[in-house]
């Protein structure tokens, strides 16, 4: 990522995570103008944030003294930081405050990225487009910080293309479930998504919150058989997991 930073021009800008540990080094590489961003820190920046499944709401403040409400329609903290990066590019482009909120209120993700979904009576966060290990914990941190009546279920793929992480990464990603406090852990597929299984174990999980499935059929009918209205449910895992399938059999 450095090398990127410093590949860019004089004449050019580069944007940074505020909230990032690497920001300051990269920066010092920079031939380039440098603008960072970020969550209660940085030139520009988003404050008072408050979100939920319908989205995030803060208020954001630009190097040139303008402020502005937001509300992004998108869940998640990290969705909000990723929101500011956008709007410094904006910024720097020379947007005025009142287009750069209207922008990120019509902002539209694809497919598969954090969408509040129905199917069979259940409710899902469906952030099947891909993962990491970073992605995974956001988007647990997400559905932890959610409202529910019900339970909160993880049900969760492997991540691909980690090469000699793979392990490491995967048990993270199972003691993350665990420290987000998910009442449920399903696990679809073998080798890699059942080291999320041992790892959550390992950090304190109920033997009996968890369950494995070979494919995403078994695991579509575990949900259809003990799942609840009230319920909320993460599916994620890396794009060759193909973890949409799991709420496109119950909407079949």
């Amino acid at each position: 990522k450095g090398m990127l930073a410093e590949a860019v021009p004089e004449h050019g800008c580069v944007v940074l995570n505020a909230n990032d540990d690497y920001t300051p080094s990269i920066a010092r590489r920079c031939a380039a103008r440098v603008l960072t961003a970020g969550i209660e820190a940085g030139e520009v920046r988003a404050t008072d944030l408050e979100t939920d499944a319908s989205g995030s709401r803060f208020t954001l403040h630009l190097p040139d003294g303008t402020s502005a409400p937001v509300h992004l329609p998108v869940p998640g903290r990290h969705m909000a930081g990723n929101a500011v990066l956008a709007a410094a590019a904006a910024f720097h482009l020379g947007m005025r405050i009142e287009d750069i909120a209207a922008g990120l209120q019509a902002a539209q993700l694809t497919k598969g990225r954090l969408q509040m979904r129905k199917a069979a009576g259940l409710t899902f966060l469906d952030d099947s487009y891909n993962a990491n290990v970073d992605s995974m914990r956001a988007a647990l941190e997400t559905l932890a910080g959610f409202a529910c009546t019900g339970r909160r279920i993880a049900v969760l793929g492997r991540m691909a293309e980690l090469g000699e992480h793979a392990e490491k990464d995967h048990r993270a990603v199972g003691e993350a479930v665990q420290h987000a406090g998910m009442d449920e852990l399903c696990i679809v597929g073998t080798t890699d998504a059942t080291l999320i299984g041992e790892a959550f174990l390992t950090a304190g999980g109920s033997r009996a919150a968890l369950h494995a499935f070979p494919d995403q059929a078994a695991c579509a009918a575990h949900l259809r058989a003990t799942a609840a209205p009230a319920d909320l449910i993460l599916v994620k895992g890396s794009r060759s997991a193909a973890m949409e399938k799991v709420i496109e059999l119950l909407t079949a």
